[in-house]
């Protein structure tokens, strides 16, 4: 068990973190020690930056429609056959093979995630499942999350992490022009949206001021994320990062990529 949990763990850093966040950033952390994530008395979190801003994310990359078994018409996000949301699978169609999804010794065309940036595919902006006497906008639903939690805006905290002037200003004038004159954005922008739109104009770091748009977390959200991720390994006691943090794959099975683990688990 500890052996399949520390491979799990190897690829979660190694493999996810460096594609949703750039090796630039994940290897700063590991090399440097982490800057913001601090544990009082060593007990482990999740912030509220990460949670209701930083890992929603994902909610920009979903497509309408998913391909997840060779030889099939993609599927509807929220249709039939997919339970329109949250209801069990009942239709074997459904049942994902994940080589269609995930990069594998398969060799599949691998259908890819939506670039990050601050659009959603139109089913997300109306839930299927939501009653329309309720809000059913995921972007509306995230933004009022936020503000109940009291989120410091996107400017004010890539401020308090360091962040060029420079920088926060392109992004917070980019938010503006995406959101319109109908929307005042003059007190600070949202977390989650700012976050959105840092992805979309800065992008991923891959190296040392090398940076991809569209293509993973910008510099606050990636910093966010990996430090968030990265602690909580590190506090875990039980966690290869906490016990041996030198330990890697080789030492196991050499399973290093989630599309390995994924091929190697039902061998």
């Amino acid at each position: 068990r500890q052996l399949v949990t520390w491979h799990y763990q190897w690829v979660v850093i190694h493999d996810y973190l460096v594609k949703l966040c750039g090796k630039a950033v994940v290897s700063d952390i590991l090399g440097k020690g982490r800057k913001f994530y601090c544990a009082d008395n060593g007990v482990p979190y999740i912030p509220v930056e990460f949670s209701a801003a930083a890992y929603r994310f994902g909610h920009s990359m979903i497509p309408q429609k998913i391909q997840i078994r060779q030889g099939q018409s993609a599927l509807e996000l929220f249709g039939a056959l997919l339970g329109r949301g949250f209801a069990p699978v009942t239709d074997e169609r459904a049942v994902v093979d994940w080589h269609e999804l995930v990069e594998t010794s398969a060799g599949r065309n691998v259908q890819k995630a939506e670039t990050l940036d601050s659009k959603m595919a139109s089913d997300l902006l109306e839930l299927p499942f939501i009653p329309a006497s309720d809000i059913q906008s995921l972007a509306t639903r995230n933004l009022l999350r936020g503000q109940s939690f009291l989120l410091p805006s996107g400017e004010g905290l890539a401020q308090a992490m360091g962040r060029d002037a420079v920088e926060v200003e392109a992004v917070s004038d980019a938010a503006k022009a995406i959101a319109g004159a109908g929307i005042d954005l003059s007190s600070g922008t949202p977390l989650w949206f700012y976050l959105l739109v840092e992805a979309e104009t800065v992008g991923r770091e891959t190296t040392p001021g090398s940076f991809d748009r569209g293509e993973g977390l910008g510099p606050v959200g990636a910093r966010i994320v990996a430090e968030t991720i990265i602690g909580l390994c590190e506090l875990d006691s039980r966690a290869f990062a906490a016990v041996n943090r030198n330990w890697d794959p080789s030492a196991g099975v050499g399973v290093t990529t989630l599309g390995e683990m994924l091929t190697y688990a039902p061998s």
